[in-house]
């Protein structure tokens, strides 16, 4: 997990808490599964 803030929106590529949105698309990140598609 990122952080322990409460996450407020999530979309197909991003999540957000609070002030502060995480992309997993940008360049030079690791590829891998976003973390609310483990469960699927």
């Amino acid at each position: 997990m990122i952080n322990a803030r409460r996450v407020e929106a999530i979309g197909d590529t991003w999540i957000r808490y609070g002030n502060q949105t995480f992309r997993r698309d940008r360049p030079g990140r690791p590829v891998g599964a976003p973390v609310w598609e483990a469960a699927r």
